[in-house]
């Protein structure tokens, strides 16, 4: 007889993805999003129990979302874990997170504030959402409402250039 004290066990791929919630960062330096190129992971089970995960590689991709609320879609980008890692079959959420850039620099420490869980199932692959907060502050991000302000102030989606070389909605 041979007796073995086995764990039921699965698989999490993380995807890093922006979030703009008001909340306290710990930025060592203003960074956009595609800069992030490693990040340590802490997740926590029903009960408590903490598990960590340093150093997780993460590629940067920029995607088109189709939505319900937006007619034809939208750009957007996220940067993924291909680093599967293994964890006791369970429910979890996200508790914090620390981003690097490539020459393992960091650039923010800070708590996932999604309060979003994701289920560890028996030898099967589960995908987990890391909500990444971003300064609505920083310049970058500023330069982007600005442009949507502008536009929303031409007639947003309605606007047309009318001129002598250019056919009335054409651009």
């Amino acid at each position: 007889d041979v007796c073995a004290d086995v764990v039921e066990r699965g698989k999490v791929r993380f995807t890093l993805v922006k979030d703009f919630k008001a909340a306290v960062k710990a930025a060592a330096r203003e960074y956009t999003f595609d800069e992030i190129s490693y990040v340590d992971l802490t997740v926590r089970d029903a009960s408590g129990v903490a598990t960590s995960f340093n150093g997780l590689p993460t590629d940067f991709s920029v995607h088109f979302d189709e939505t319900d609320d937006v007619e034809d879609g939208y750009q957007t980008s996220s940067s993924v874990c291909d680093t599967l890692v293994s964890l006791k079959a369970g429910t979890y959420t996200v508790d914090s997170y620390v981003v690097y850039d490539s020459k393992k620099v960091l650039l923010e420490s800070g708590k996932d504030m999604s309060d979003a869980s994701f289920s560890v199932e028996d030898n099967k692959t589960a995908e987990a959402d890391v909500h990444v907060t971003l300064n609505e502050a920083d310049e970058y991000i500023k330069d982007y409402y600005a442009l949507k302000e502008i536009g929303e102030a031409l007639d947003g989606e309605n606007w047309s250039y009318r001129g002598d070389e250019w056919n009335e909605g054409s651009n």
